[in-house]
């Protein structure tokens, strides 16, 4: 028999008309969207950083970094990969490099200050610890409780993330470095500068804990004593670094060291999924900034809470007062997140935009936290930590099945001190009498 030609070039053409027209519309839509566009490349960038994220379902961030910098990576051809690759490689490349501020970050769109963790990511990648997450079944008690153990990150804290962030962005040869520190910071600080033999000052006060003087002393970097307050440590550092015209580096007032920190809760996205609440400790802020920067890029609906010891819940007092406050220190177990804060400090706008609500912890109730902890995990937290736990065990009973990530933001803390919590007589708080009947 002979073959039907006629039926065949049909169907030939039902496959060609459509794909032609779909081209088309393809390439009309990426000519529109690029002149549209132009006038704003930032903002093509963003949209394409969020469809890939979309349509691949991939939540690297160094991913989406390479793909600005040289997009060569294997991708759908959409048109918003045509509209990008419209754009030179030297304009995206900027995008990552040049934050280009015109406003106040209260005017800032969201996407821009993110940024700055998409580029931590990549400069961090395969340099820092990517921290477990333990789901804890014990201490979540009908809650879907994941703990993220950034005890184990370099130096006993998450500290270590912004501090090389921000030392790598200096370039190879950064002129002398001023920092100051209770602690964390310093040790982070010092061990990256020991590391790479650069030269550096750590400020602390006298009051800072002795075991991590201890360790800091261990290091070959210079240590200066300081004022009672952190906060009197960090005017005098900055001072000495502007007078001397060495680069200062603050613990939290920096958006390198926010962008640094902000890399774990990237790692939380990976490891977890979605999840309704976060609770992290606050101190200068840059911890919790960096956590809601990259968990509100993807998930807006997400609840963020900070927690402070009730001895020193500064920046909560400042957010809701507006301005930073002043206050004299008053002693807690959680050191790391104590003393005061600087007076423009962009911590406190971004705390204010994007933390959704607050919570304190008695120095009881950080004591409980850590024997629980302890008992159930046999995992060895400090009082910075365990204040996101005592939160947390406080608002329990209204997150009922709910996916909530407690940070453990570090484990410094000398075994006398930790044996003395561990044998005192007050019970774990693992089922508390009277737990907080507001959700946060």
């Amino acid at each position: 028999t002979r073959p039907n030609i006629k039926c065949s070039s049909l169907g030939l053409l039902m496959y060609i008309i459509p794909y032609y027209f779909i081209k088309r519309d393809q390439c009309m839509d990426t000519l529109a969207l690029s002149d549209y566009l132009a006038q704003d490349p930032e903002d093509l960038i963003h949209k394409v950083c969020g469809w890939m994220l979309r349509e691949t379902g991939k939540r690297d961030e160094s991913l989406l970094s390479e793909f600005l910098n040289s997009p060569r990576i294997t991708l759908p051809r959409t048109t918003l990969r045509y509209a990008i690759e419209y754009f030179p490689a030297h304009m995206r490349k900027n995008y990552l490099q040049q934050p280009s501020w015109n406003s106040s970050v209260d005017h800032m769109p969201l996407w821009r200050i993110y940024r700055y963790v998409m580029a931590a990511a990549l400069r961090l990648k395969g340099k820092v610890v990517r921290t477990p997450v333990l789901q804890s079944k014990e201490l979540g008690n009908g809650t879907t409780l994941f703990l993220k153990l950034e005890n184990e990150q370099h130096t006993g804290s998450f500290k270590y993330r912004g501090a090389l962030n921000k030392i790598l962005s200096l370039g190879e040869s950064p002129p002398p470095l001023i920092t100051a520190s209770t602690g964390n910071h310093g040790l982070a600080i010092s061990m990256i500068l020991q590391k790479f033999n650069l030269d550096g000052t750590v400020y602390v006060p006298t009051t800072a804990a002795g075991h991590k003087i201890d360790i800091l002393q261990k290091h070959s970097t210079k240590i200066v004593f300081h004022g009672v307050d952190g906060i009197d440590s960090e005017l005098e550092a900055q001072r000495v670094a502007d007078k001397k015209q060495h680069v200062f580096i603050s613990p939290y007032n920096d958006w390198q060291i926010i962008g640094g920190q902000g890399t774990l809760a990237l790692e939380i996205l990976e490891q977890v999924g979605p999840l309704d609440y976060i609770f992290a400790s606050v101190g200068g802020g840059g911890l919790i900034s960096g956590i809601a920067l990259a968990l509100k890029a993807h998930l807006p609906t997400v609840k963020i809470v900070g927690c402070s010891p009730e001895q020193s819940n500064i920046m909560q007092k400042s957010v809701e007062s507006g301005h930073i406050i002043a206050e004299p220190q008053q002693p807690t177990l959680s050191d790391g997140t104590a003393g005061g804060i600087e007076p423009d400090t962009v911590t406190l706008a971004l705390c204010t935009k994007l933390v959704d609500d607050w919570a304190t912890a008695t120095e009881t109730e950080i004591t409980n936290a850590m024997r629980s902890v302890y008992q159930e995990h046999r995992i060895k937290i400090e009082g910075a930590a365990a204040v996101s736990v005592a939160c947390f065990l406080k608002y329990r009973r209204t997150l009922k099945n709910k996916r909530v990530v407690v940070v453990l933001c570090g484990g410094n803390i000398s075994d006398e001190t930790f044996n003395d919590i561990l044998n005192q007589d007050s019970e774990p708080l693992l089922f508390p009498t009277a737990e907080k009947t507001d959700t946060p």
